[in-house]
């Protein structure tokens, strides 16, 4: 690099390109700074590794971390990744004490850059993270040719000094986009020619660079944009996939087989890179229905496969026999796809996220299940969010003593989860503002509409459409535990409330027989009035305290999620006893479901339990996470009751379900000698896994899940 500062050629030496591009001119933007490390990873970075199959790049593969030993990196999330201490390991390469001090400012502003100021008290769930869905269709239909011509004519014209710095940084960055492109186009050139290789090199020459015009070309431009955007979330790819399949097929140039050739192909990639969400079928961006051939060769596919993360849009247009195929996956240990209630998802968009029309029919999920609009969005996901077993846990201690009734503790406690809620909220909004000064998203920018037109960078708020999602853990524990303090005062309980207090601090031990008492309570999830009356009373006051923020970025829109992700074990770790008869350290609950293994009166009792929450108001999702035995799957007729069953459930506002099918000896085997179960899959708080991939503790609590029988 010509003109460049010390920093650089201290980092280039040590074959640290990311790094030693952010540093090249280090008076420049920071979006042009960020457009340099692109500029200098992508001139150094050589090409992945063929395998021989049809699409490419292919297997776990990070695109962005070719070199695994460098010690920073790009991050489809947080733009700049890995650890900026690392680089202190190359101190005793240093020429002389003057490049030691160089580089520890070096690793000082790197670690500046990267600051997060959300404390890990609000993390649950996430802390900060954007997964994001780019505008696939557009990639497809225009090329990245079409994208420098939009850039140009949108700086032609431009005064704002400042988004010209923007332009030029987008424009620096697809330049290097289109140069590695090119590098991977020749590597392939280089081996031996297959079959498979020749007809992948004719289409990879010519895109993503220019539009894709068949079905293979589509499946091609869309895999390598995939592996660009850092592997996160597909959207709804039958949707922006079928032309080119309908087109091929009516043509005689594609057949079902090949299609599923090339579906499965891009399914093993997703599943090696832990891939995140993709949403099938609904109505269609135009208001006609989505569910298509290509729709049901999708989900035929995706059986034996945890990711993608898949779900289907369910309403009253879908075909029948798509239940089947649906049955048919989870009967055969699959667990693609969730489930998700269209109807409630557009009746309530437009009344908190302000996305309407034609815009609102496209949303689609990213990570686990955070709801996004695909192509036009930025939506934190997830933001931050509050533990309220950790909150409940304070409240006991320092208020509970001194409460006359049961009214007055919940008052008490609903003050303090509303000062926790605004410190959360107010620390997210910090990072939102920290991620556009320090980490610009310039490969969003670029794929994500509408920065080009506005000239603003994806995290100043240049998306269409902007907003997070904040979690909130420990919902079904805490509903429990505000029954067990109703039932102190009430008398049913025969303990002062100082004597619970002294239960809790002693975590049960000696108090056995009053443990026993507790547990035998009623709990969430079994349609009881007056619990399900305490969860829609907390979880309301929760979803609306919530929702009436604005976030920082695009001064956008807050939504509830209950996403526990695989936090809901770590998060349960710091946390003493609670009245729900938890233990101390015990995980909290997986996501809005009931405590796992407390649910005892069959799913129907569990599904109207779940309706008592307004899932209408916390649209960022609420993930369902329940378990079936296999025999519900045995004959139609049963079949027919589950199908009545998760309709019901979605004509009572229920909005998400995922299921796992496995039964509890198989589960108890795996959780001994979880490698000879490699194939076992699971869902857990809002994703699919690998049951051997998940910690002991986590395990635990699937194997504690009811398994739901009719």
């Amino acid at each position: 690099m010509n003109n460049q500062s010390l920093e650089a050629t201290i980092l280039n030496r040590f074959e640290e390109y990311f790094a030693a591009g952010l540093f090249k001119d280090k008076n420049a933007p920071i979006v042009n700074r960020y457009a340099h490390a692109f500029s200098c990873y992508f001139e150094h970075a050589e090409a992945p590794a063929y395998d021989g199959g049809l699409l490419y790049p292919s297997g776990n593969v990070s695109l962005w971390n070719l070199n695994p030993q460098a010690k920073i990196h790009f991050h489809y999330s947080s733009s700049l990744g890995g650890n900026p201490n690392g680089l202190l390991t190359f101190a005793d390469r240093c020429a002389n004490d003057r490049e030691r001090l160089i580089l520890s400012r070096v690793v000082e502003e790197l670690s500046q850059l990267q600051c997060n100021p959300i404390p890990n008290k609000y993390r649950i769930g996430g802390n900060g993270f954007t997964h994001s869905i780019i505008n696939y269709e557009r990639v497809l239909r225009e090329g990245l040719q079409q994208y420098a011509v939009r850039i140009a004519a949108c700086r032609k014209n431009e005064k704002d000094q400042n988004k010209i710095y923007f332009y030029d940084a987008i424009k620096e960055t697809l330049d290097a986009i289109i140069m590695f492109h090119g590098k991977c186009v020749a590597h392939l050139n280089s081996l031996q020619k297959t079959p498979e290789l020749q007809r992948l090199i004719a289409v990879l020459k010519n895109v993503p660079l220019q539009p894709a015009t068949s079905f293979y070309e589509a499946m091609v431009s869309y895999n390598f944009m995939w592996y660009l955007d850092g592997c996160d979330s597909p959207g709804r790819f039958d949707q922006f996939m079928y032309p080119y399949f309908e087109r091929d097929i009516a043509a005689g140039t594609l057949d079902v087989k090949e299609a599923k050739i090339l579906l499965e192909a891009h399914w093993a990639n997703a599943d090696a890179c832990s891939g995140w969400h993709m949403i099938l079928g609904g109505i269609a961006k135009n208001g006609e229905s989505g569910y298509t051939e290509l729709t049901r060769l999708c989900l035929e596919t995706l059986k034996n496969y945890r990711r993608p993360n898949a779900g289907i849009r369910i309403n009253a247009d879908m075909p029948d026999h798509f239940w089947d195929i649906i049955f048919d996956n989870w009967q055969s240990g699959g667990v693609n796809p969730a489930l998700y209630n269209e109807k409630t998802y557009l009746s309530n968009i437009p009344k908190h996220t302000g996305v309407k029309g034609c815009d609102a029919r496209d949303f689609a999920f990213g990570g686990c299940t955070e709801l996004m609009f695909q192509g036009m969005s930025n939506i934190g996901s997830i933001d931050g969010g509050i533990n309220l077993l950790e909150i409940l846990e304070d409240a006991l201690q320092r208020l509970l003593p001194q409460c006359k009734s049961y009214t007055v503790f919940v008052s008490m406690l609903k003050k303090e989860i509303a000062i926790q809620l605004k410190i959360a909220i107010d620390k997210v909004n910090l990072n939102q503002q920290q991620m556009a000064l320090s980490r610009p998203q310039l490969i969003r920018s670029l794929f994500v509409d509408d920065c080009i037109e506005r000239g603003i960078e994806y995290n100043a708020g240049g998306a269409r459409y902007n907003g997070g999602v904040i979690n909130v853990g420990g919902l079904t524990n805490t509903i429990n535990a505000l029954l067990t303090v109703k039932k102190l005062f009430d008398g049913e309980l025969k303990m002062s409330p100082e004597t619970l207090l002294e239960m809790l601090e002693r975590d049960y031990h000696g108090y056995e027989k009053e443990l026993l008492q507790i547990e035998k309570l009623p709990k969430f999830g079994n349609a009881i009035a007056e619990v399900d009356d305490i969860a829609a009373s907390l979880s309301k006051f929760i979803f609306k305290e919530i929702t009436q923020y604005r976030c920082w970025r695009g001064n956008g829109y807050f939504i509830p999620g209950v996403i526990m992700f695989v936090t809901y074990a770590a998060f349960g770790e710091h946390v003493g006893a609670t009245p729900d008869g938890r233990r101390s350290g015990a995980p909290l609950v997986d996501s809005i479901g009931p405590m796992q293994g407390t649910d005892i009166k069959g799913p129907t009792a569990t599904l109207l339990s779940c309706t008592r929450i307004p899932q209408k108001m916390g649209i960022g999702t609420l993930v369902l996470n329940l378990r079936f035995g296999r025999s519900i799957f045995a004959d139609k007729a049963h079949r027919e009751k589950l199908k009545a069953l998760l309709k019901s459930y979605f004509v009572m506002d229920g909005l998400q379900i995922q299921v796992s099918v496995a039964d509890q000896e198989t589960l108890k085997k795996a959780a001994i000698c979880p490698n000879d179960y490699p194939h076992l899959m699971v869902k857990i708080g809002g994703y699919s896994e690998y049951f051997r991939n998940l910690s002991a503790p986590l395990r635990e609590e699937v194997i504690r899940r009811t398994e739901q029988l009719l």
